[in-house]
């Protein structure tokens, strides 16, 4: 799966005439996204995954006096899905984002927080 998302921000009538053409406050101009997931031919219910996100700098207010650069996240994992257990479907995931440790601000409007660091994230889904 592939996304592409091309944004022209630009103030066209701000409630200050003087940044009008301005980029709009956390909305960068451009997001990439893409994931493939793989299910193995060696191990039966073994699938592989892995994902990049990259998104374009955003301005922290109207008057554009303050950037945040774009950046660029690669998460991978993986998904193993067995009866063997307990007769029933279990599926264990482990994944990891933010596999290069990015550091990178997230930003909406005028909210802004940091992005999560290297984040290794285990579960497993049981049915019953």
């Amino acid at each position: 799966m592939a996304s592409a998302t091309f944004i022209n921000p630009e103030l066209t009538n701000p409630t200050d005439p003087t940044q009008r053409g301005n980029a709009a406050a956390g909305v960068p101009d451009k997001t990439f996204s893409a994931g493939l997931d793989w299910d193995t031919p060696w191990v039966r219910g073994l699938a592989l995954n892995g994902r990049v996100i990259h998104t374009g700098s955003a301005y922290l207010t109207t008057a554009n006096t303050l950037s945040f650069p774009g950046w660029t996240r690669l998460d991978i994992g993986a998904r193993y899905t067995t009866t063997a257990l307990t007769g029933k479907p279990v599926t264990f995931r482990a994944n990891i984002e933010n596999v290069t440790g990015e550091t990178y601000w997230l930003t909406t409007g005028t909210y802004v927080t940091v992005g999560a660091p290297r984040t290794y994230l285990l579960s497993a889904a049981f049915d019953f």
